[in-house]
């Protein structure tokens, strides 16, 4: 078996925790810094504020699980900014921050402009993965783009038969875009530098069991399913049919004419060993991927939706459903869920609503105490009328 530990932000309300803020099974550590109920915060509308808020809260939180930032290898950061000149120079300001923080090495990161962080008066949330394994090899291609300033940040990690690779992008050694106005372009660029993270962790995208697409979106939902068509294109042909599962949101992107950026997951082994649950058309309407990937006690579920349900708890439940049907596929179920992801689109209006009514239905329908999850607003979702998405990393007890 696997024991299980988990831990809280010290800053939550004790009479209203429900999912943990980290989660340790065996050397592996899901966390978030999001606090999802009461809790006492700062209160300030400074980047360089939150930012500090919320890597100290991950650094405790690490530590509370026999864990320190130096066993980061995967990290996500979703961060709030409008408008359209400037936001380099912010990320910068953010980052500065973020690099008091860091070991170095640091770990693979994905940074991504959201509506909300889950709400826009938040402006960061992160949530990573950390591995306490010694089976570890940082990945830095000789073939790679780099960041804007200097940071200790990896292109990729591999942990034991695990490989995970950092968001990728079509970018220079400075970090200015390439192929400005060219999407094909920077779709090829972008995978090609994705192919060169896995083949120095020696895999190949034969071995992806994840595939996160994060497109531009500004606002036509009409004009942004073409840009996720026109990235798909290139995408498909280099993952084989039917072994991957797939998410895809609407963002914005960090660096001035940027239209996409690609992180993903894999794993190394015998493919025999590989259980996919297919695609019914409904949970995964993009053609060859699989709902949900198994390897070994390893299962990941792409993004599910159902945007048939007019309302947004309708569509969160039935998407839970689904996902709950796609686990099951593999011989796993939703007790098995270490990390869940929920990607919602509204308007400004709508937004604190309908985070509330997000969270009341979680608590609703998972398990106690449950996964580590993320909520994050999203700028669009990629089918019509879809509200609520939602994806997750799944780990069966091993016998």
């Amino acid at each position: 078996m696997n024991p299980k530990r988990i831990a809280y932000l010290e800053s939550l309300d004790p009479s209203a925790r429900r999912f943990p803020n980290a989660l340790r099974i065996g050397d592996t550590i899901f966390v978030s810094s999001e606090p999802l109920g009461p809790s006492i915060r700062s209160g300030s509308t400074d980047i360089q504020d939150q930012t500090h808020e919320a890597f100290s809260a991950f650094v405790e939180l690490l530590a509370r699980v026999d864990a320190r930032m130096a066993d980061l290898v995967k990290l996500h950061t979703f961060f709030v900014f409008d408008g359209e000149a400037g936001a380099t120079a912010y990320w910068e300001r953010m980052t500065q921050v973020r690099l008091q923080y860091f070991a170095n090495p640091g770990p693979a990161g994905t940074a991504l402009r959201v509506k909300g962080a889950p709400t826009r008066g938040r402006l960061i949330a992160i949530d990573g993965l950390a591995s306490v394994s010694s089976a570890r090899q940082r990945i830095m291609p000789a073939h790679a783009w780099d960041w804007s300033i200097p940071t200790p940040f990896s292109q990729g990690w591999r942990i034991g038969p695990v490989l995970y690779a950092g968001g990728q992008i079509s970018a220079d050694r400075q970090g200015r875009t390439v192929a400005h106005d060219d999407l094909t372009q920077q779709a090829i660029n972008t995978m090609e530098f994705l192919r060169h993270v896995l083949k120095d962790g020696a895999a190949s995208f034969d071995d992806v069991v994840s595939l996160k697409i994060a497109y531009q979106h500004r606002g036509d939902d009409l004009a942004t399913r073409a840009v996720l068509e026109e990235i798909l294109r290139v995408v498909r042909p280099l993952i084989p049919a039917g072994q991957c599962t797939l998410t895809c949101l609407g963002v914005d992107l960090l660096y001035e004419g940027l239209k996409l950026e690609i992180d993903a997951t894999a794993v190394l082994g015998d493919g025999a060993k590989r259980v996919h649950a297919r695609s019914d058309g409904a949970s995964c309407p993009v053609a060859g991927f699989a709902t949900a990937c198994r390897v070994d006690d390893l299962i990941y579920v792409g993004a599910v939706g159902a945007p048939e349900e007019g309302s947004l708890d309708g569509q969160l439940q039935r998407s839970l459903q689904r996902m709950q049907s796609s686990l099951h596929e593999v011989a796993s179920s939703m007790d098995d869920v270490a990390k869940l992801n929920v990607l919602f689109a509204t308007t400004d209006a709508g937004e604190d609503a309908d985070y509330r009514t997000l969270q009341a239905l979680l608590v609703q329908q998972l398990p106690t105490p449950g996964p580590v999850v993320t909520i994050v607003r999203v700028a669009g979702l990629p089918r019509n009328g879809q509200r609520v998405q939602v994806d997750a990393i799944a780990v069966r007890p091993s016998r």
